[in-house]
């Protein structure tokens, strides 16, 4: 159960962080100079406060291992921003508000508009910003220090518990001594 709260954290905590940069750098309207709380906390503040919660209260260990698990989903999201558009669900949000692409889930990631610059962005997230993300909160991790210790009390309670089965195990000689 740990090791599945550990891999869910560096999920959503890798995630978040992608959906902060990517708004920031791509989504935020530039022409509105007004900062509202909603952007604000949702686009950058839950990000911090997942990256502290897990390095300095619950001391989340992350692990070089579970890369993968986001690489995977960033392929997914990917091809879901595709099969978004493809099957023309639409955005609630900018239904039938004039834009000529309103079946985008976000305008950056237009694949009818621009499918080139759409693609660019899905794979540039999944080959670069996922791991550079994932990389910032596995050295954080590491530096916090807290996660190293419970890695380690982890690593000790397997040692303890192989050494206890081989204790029961019974060697060569023990079988020899049965035999005769």
């Amino acid at each position: 159960l740990a090791v599945c709260h550990w891999g869910l954290y560096s999920l959503a905590t890798t995630t978040e962080m992608v959906a902060a940069i990517l708004y920031w750098s791509l989504e935020y309207p530039t022409d509105n100079k007004s900062l509202t709380w909603l952007n604000i906390g949702s686009h950058g503040v839950v990000a911090f406060l997942m990256i502290l919660v897990g390095t300095v209260v619950d001391t989340v260990p992350v692990k070089l291992q579970q890369l993968w698990i986001l690489m995977l989903y960033g392929c997914m999201y990917s091809a879901w921003t595709y099969l978004h558009y493809f099957l023309e669900i639409g955005n609630p949000v900018r239904v039938n508000s004039g834009e000529e692409d309103d079946d985008a889930i976000y305008p950056a990631i237009s694949w009818g508009n621009d499918p080139m610059w759409a693609a660019i962005y899905c794979a540039a997230s999944v080959l670069v910003l996922i791991p550079l993300c994932f990389f910032m909160v596995w050295i954080g991790t590491r530096l916090s220090g807290h996660a190293r210790v419970l890695e380690d009390s982890q690593s000790l309670q397997e040692k303890d518990k192989d050494e206890d089965e081989q204790k029961d195990t019974p060697t060569r000689g023990d079988l020899e001594m049965h035999i005769y």
